[in-house]
């Protein structure tokens, strides 16, 4: 027995998809409106922006995973395959910046007081470790996203030639005159 296809119809998927942009866009802007005007001349500045973004982090991605999981249902092949390719992409910018990050933390020792450095080593290792635990989970889930939209791609092209009578005919054609 097999399970009844259930979709879930243009208007829920469109406002999934709405959702879904609302969890990406709205706390980028609240961190780009805290860290604004942009100063990446500025170790501090950019310091205090990878510690801010590292705790931003994690809702845009919830709205990425709502956006593949809401594509995937739908089977929207270039969808997933959009969203596969620009979370590859933040995973290796996120790496990018976590190394940034390193460094500006030790060039950002040098102004704080001695007995602040404990706990300013401890905040940076935890935002470390949101950017290489998010990175890897992007990374994970792109490459995956990437595969799945290729079956898709595959799936229906198949479909599709064994839907058109004329491609069947000459394959059998072809099949019966070697023989």
């Amino acid at each position: 027995m097999t399970r009844p296809k259930l979709d879930l119809g243009g208007a829920a998927r469109a406002g999934l998809y709405v959702f879904a942009f609302s969890l990406i866009f709205w706390p980028l802007t609240d961190l780009i409106l805290n860290v604004w005007p942009p100063q990446p001349g500025n170790v501090q500045w950019r310091y205090g922006f990878s510690g801010l973004l590292a705790s931003f982090l994690h809702t845009p991605m919830l709205g990425l995973l709502l956006a593949l999981a809401v594509a995937w249902q739908a089977r929207q092949r270039r969808v997933l395959w959009f969203l596969g390719v620009l979370q590859v992409v933040a995973a290796v910018a996120l790496v990018g910046i976590v190394a940034l990050f390193a460094l500006d933390l030790l060039q950002v020792r040098g102004f704080r007081p001695p007995d602040s450095l404990p706990a300013m080593f401890v905040g940076g290792a935890v935002s470390g470790g949101k950017y290489l635990v998010a990175a890897t989970a992007l990374a994970l889930l792109g490459t995956g996203t990437i595969r799945v939209a290729r079956k898709l791609t595959h799936r229906s092209r198949t479909v599709r030639d064994a839907d058109d009578p004329g491609l069947v005919s000459s394959r059998t054609r072809s099949a019966t005159e070697t023989q």
